[in-house]
């Protein structure tokens, strides 16, 4: 059997959602076409099609296999980086539950699953090496139909179905399950069927040996058929145990004996395409009666050519497209919102007006004048001497039309009357006409002006001197009986009785040529080339669309009784809703949403400016007419088409810097990229057919600054410059009727940092600032103590000469004055008074001098020598002073003081000697100064009477001064004493501070740290 009879039935059809008008009512010359080619990006040779569960479409060529996304045709040639066993495929089968089975021409099988897995199966796994030509799956269990008889995967692997099953090992060209369970299996010559639940197949039905061809079709409710090329159709169904299989046929509308491609769709209508065509019929039931509640007209049947002359397959998707491969290419039909009139091209246009059952009149400009309902054609009147221009109905019914060459006809009882004025311009043609409901018709004729005619009276101008002198390009009556002309220089006249009012662009008008106006009520619409306006009673104002720009030139307005407003614009149909109007009305400077109309919805060419007259009418019942330049179109009452088929959205690959890696079928695991990327790119897709260019997408990149972005139809999203992070990036679709995927699809990646971005690099960065902060402000810390240090030692340096000077000069002179004095006392008898004050006065100046000498010793000491000699020599003066034993000791090495710090030592020093000495009764005082490694310590102990620290107040004994001159230099002062055992002063001051050798870096460090502790020794 010749290659594609199998692929005829196999790949036929998927159940969906209505979205559309349903296909059994339009023609098929009314249909949406779509064509792709090998020109257009189809792949060549193509010979099967199916549409799996996920959306997709899969089709079959001679370079194997391809996936469809309503877009693009990808070439599938491995599933998660495994490859395809061969391109050599002869079959393909969606699989209900998800998935698709690949079968092979020369032998084994593949699934490939809906999350990107794929399973081969060859000899290996119990397949011959022979043709797989079809599939089917019985209550989870796969059978596959070779060349070499029926298999069932049983355990992982093939079995062929021999003699349990009662089943020859023969050619099995197709199986199909149907929805009573019954397994159907069709052979070179014989169909076998297997009830659900049963071990064993039957013979139903064996061919005749002149049958030239015959296969099963599958119909979207779960019925099986049979198609045989002698019979024509019959629906198969399993008889009771026992039973024989009976058999109804349908005859097929034409001859079958070349091949026919067949495919049931959703409406029980039978396709049939041939070398003659692509044709449609309803199917009749068992009782012999058809399918559709009516019966098919002529139009509705009618073949169309097809894009080749062999069609190869047939196939419905889930959104009630029909699809046909031919080997012209693949091509899709579908319902539109506009339908096609069956009128031939009107090479000029044409005009249109109503009529009072629902029909319409159209004046074809090349081939007379048609009677059109429901968007067919019921009747024609040619006209081979006059070309219609302008079309009105009046009040009365009465047709009137105007000719390309000022001829004026009516309609009467004896058909169409001609009426033409003698004064009219022969050459010129009727632009427009209109009625009042008093009889007055108002003709306007291009290049002779407009005329009122009264009574078989024709008056120029209407009689009317305020009238604008020249033609108008439209004209309307309201219902209030007012005359409405508009005209080519952005003018428009009301004729009120006799009197007349000019509106310009003083008035606000600024529509350019006046080619139409829709007056309804207070509503008061204006079209021309430049857009929309509305009349609100005093004043004309533009509208403008969402985008403040202006409408299309606008040569056809409609509004319908519910407020909308319809366009017929240089770029296709626009429609305005009601409540778009109420907001246009509400606030003039409203930018009006609106929804456009063009060749995909069949609406096609554009409208054809100021040639006919009107070019968009609503005839009586409902239905909208326009004329384009392509031809004249219509829209069905009701609610506009919606497509309520959710998309579903996947994403295909990631690239990084030109690295594409494929991200199909990955799970929730985080996808990790390259460091530091540039351009990050990733492809998505929303598998939908019937208006796939105007899937829409919106996409986030949750981790970053963005919130969710409309692109469009654009595929791909970019970015550049990411940081260092975690991301997911989340895209939504919708289709064409705005039917969003708001689950959409997701996946994480991760972008990790570079080393100059990790957490390493940037704690290193901190701790090296530290560092250099921590060295500017050790080198200023020292830069500092120098300068201290500087100043202190030339404190003490003045310090010095000024005790030097105090003690030879001063000092010197005093004692030398203090001698005269003496001597002059001693040379004063005893008794005298005088020699008293002068005893008195010497007394005093020897404790003036002994005050001044300890001065001198302050300011001079602690510069002359070292810490622990200084100490010695002014504890063992005191001493001798006081009788009072003094011992002076060192402990460690000693080392070179701060001299701030050896000053303020001294003193403290000296200070707790001489309390111990004055105020102790102590028979022993002893001083020691210890060098510890980081600290220095000063001891000055007695073994005098001793005091309770709990009633020495702070300031007894210099206690306070004390204190203070440690904490000048961060030392630490603390006394120990007890009555009648005596008492101890210790000074402790840090070696970072008292050494003049410390290594102070080390010790901040440390203390910043807060791991230094004091060393006591």
């Amino acid at each position: 059997m010749a290659f594609r009879l199998v692929l005829g039935w196999a790949l036929t059809l998927c159940a969906c959602l209505p979205a559309f008008a349903q296909l059994a009512e339009v023609p098929l010359f009314q249909l949406h076409q779509m064509h792709w080619t090998v020109q257009t990006g189809a792949p060549s040779g193509m010979i099967a099609m199916t549409q799996t569960r996920d959306g997709y479409i899969w089709v079959v060529a001679s370079g194997g296999l391809f996936r469809f996304d309503g877009v693009e045709f990808e070439r599938v040639q491995q599933v998660a980086g495994v490859p395809l066993p061969t391109s050599q495929i002869y079959a393909l089968w969606a699989r209900p539950a998800g998935g698709l089975w690949v079968g092979y021409l020369f032998g084994g099988a593949s699934f490939i699953g809906e999350d990107g897995t794929s399973q081969h199966y060859s000899t290996q796994d119990g397949l011959p090496p022979n043709t797989a030509m079809s599939f089917a799956e019985d209550g989870g269990r796969m059978w596959i139909g070779t060349s070499r008889g029926l298999f069932r995967l049983e355990g992982g692997r093939w079995t062929q179905a021999e003699t349990a099953w009662q089943f020859p090992p023969v050619q099995v060209n197709q199986l199909e399950l149907d929805g009573a369970g019954t397994l159907w299996a069709y052979t070179d010559d014989s169909l076998y069927f297997r009830r659900r639940g049963e071990r064993h197949f039957e013979l139903g039905l064996r061919q005749a040996n002149d049958t030239k061809w015959s296969y099963l079709l599958k119909s979207p409710d779960g019925q099986v058929w049979l198609a045989q090329h002698r019979l024509g159709l019959s629906e198969l169904k399993a008889p009771q145990v026992g039973n024989a299989l009976a058999m109804t046929w349908q005859n097929f509308p034409e001859s079958a004996a070349e091949l026919l491609v067949l495919m049931i769709d959703r409406d029980r209508m039978l396709w049939h395409a041939s070398s003659n065509g692509l044709k449609r019929v309803p199917l009749l039931r068992q009782d012999r009666t058809a399918t559709q509640s009516t019966p098919a007209s002529k139009d509705v049947t009618a073949p169309i050519r097809l894009l080749g002359e062999t069609p190869i397959a047939l196939m419905q998707d889930r959104e009630g497209n029909a699809w046909v491969i031919s080997d012209g290419g693949l091509s899709r039909f579908r319902s539109s919102a506009f339908l096609r009139v069956g009128l031939e091209r009107a090479s000029r246009g044409a005009a249109l007006t109503a009529a009072g059952d629902g029909s319409i009149w159209v004046s074809d400009s090349d081939h007379g004048l048609h009677r059109l309902r429901d968007g067919l054609r019921q009747e024609s009147l040619p006209s081979s001497h006059e070309n219609f221009s302008a079309l009105h109905r009046d009040h009365n019914g009465t047709l009137w039309l105007g000719g390309r060459h000022s001829s004026i006809y009516r309609s009467s009882s004896k058909g169409l009357v001609e009426w033409r004025p003698q004064h009219t311009h022969k050459a010129s043609g009727i632009q427009a006409i209109a009625s009042q409901k008093d009889g007055t018709l108002w003709v306007s004729v291009i290049r002779g002006g407009v005329y009122r005619v009264v009574d078989n009276r024709w008056m120029l101008w209407g009689g009317l001197a305020a009238l604008p002198r020249e033609p108008a390009t439209s004209m309307t009556v309201d219902a209030a009986g007012r005359l409405w002309l508009g005209y080519v220089h952005n003018r428009l006249a009301v004729v009120d009785g006799d009197q007349v009012r000019v509106y310009s662009a003083a008035d606000g008008l600024a529509t350019g040529p006046v080619q139409v106006m829709a007056v309804s009520g207070r509503d008061v619409w204006i079209g021309g080339e430049k857009g929309l306006a509305r009349f609100d009673g005093k004043r004309f104002h533009s509208v403008l669309n969402s985008e403040g720009l202006r409408f299309g030139s606008i040569a056809g307005l409609i509004q319908r009784a519910g407020g909308e407003l319809w366009l017929n614009t240089s770029d296709g149909a626009v429609f305005i809703d009601a409540n778009e109007v109420r907001n246009i009305v509400a606030n003039p400077a409203h930018l009006a949403r609106s929804r456009l109309f063009d060749h995909n919805d069949g609406f096609p060419g554009a409208v054809q400016l100021l040639s006919t007259w009107p070019t968009a009418i609503e005839s009586t019942d409902g239905r909208l007419w326009f004329t384009t330049s392509s031809g004249v179109v219509t829209l069905a009452p009701g609610p506009l088409p919606r497509n309520m088929v959710t998309p579903n959205v996947y994403l295909k690959s990631i690239t990084v810097d030109g690295q594409r890696t494929s991200i199909e079928g990955q799970s929730r695991s985080v996808i990790a990229l390259p460091t530091k990327p540039r351009v990050i790119q990733l492809a998505y897709t929303a598998p939908s057919f019937t208006m796939p260019e105007r899937v829409q997408f919106r996409y986030r990149l949750k981790g970053s600054a963005m919130g969710w972005e409309d692109v469009g139809t654009r595929r791909e999203a970019f970015f550049t410059g990411l940081r260092p992070g975690n991301y997911r990036f989340e895209v939504v679709a919708a289709n064409e009727s705005g039917v969003w995927n708001n689950a959409g699809a997701s996946v994480d990646f991760v972008v990790p940092p570079t080393f100059v971005q990790s957490r390493t690099f940037l704690a290193l960065c901190i701790a090296a600032i530290a560092c250099a902060l921590w060295v500017l402000f050790f080198l200023r810390m020292r830069q500092v103590k120098a300068k201290l240090q500087w100043r202190s030692e030339a404190r003490l340096l003045e310090r010095e000469r000024i005790a030097r000077d105090l003690h030879d000069t001063f000092l010197q002179g005093v004692q030398g004055l203090m001698l005269r004095f003496q001597s002059a006392a001693e040379r004063i008898p005893d008794g005298e008074r005088a020699r008293e004050l002068m005893e008195d006065a010497l007394d005093r100046a020897d404790r003036i001098l002994a005050d001044g000498r300890d001065k001198v010793a302050e300011l001079r000491t602690s510069v002359c020598m070292d810490l622990p000699d200084a100490l010695a020599m002014s504890g063992s003066e005191l001493a001798r002073d006081y009788g009072v034993a003094f011992q002076a000791s060192v402990e460690g090495s000693r080392r070179a003081l701060d001299p701030l710090v050896l000053d303020e030592a001294f003193h403290i020093g000296s200070e707790a000697m001489a309390n111990a000495f004055r105020h102790a009764r102590a028979t022993r005082v002893q001083v020691v100064t210890v060098f510890g490694r980081r600290q220095l310590e000063i001891r000055v102990s007695d073994d005098g009477s001793g005091f309770d620290l709990s009633g020495v107040k702070d300031g007894h004994w210099g206690l306070k001064g004390l204190r203070e001159r440690a904490a000048r230099v961060r030392g630490n002062l603390s006394i120990s004493s007890k009555p009648g055992v005596g008492s101890t002063v210790q000074l402790q001051l840090p070696g970072s501070w008292a050494y003049k050798d410390a290594r102070r870096r080390r010790w901040n460090w440390r203390k910043l740290l807060g791991m230094h502790q004091e060393d006591p020794t």
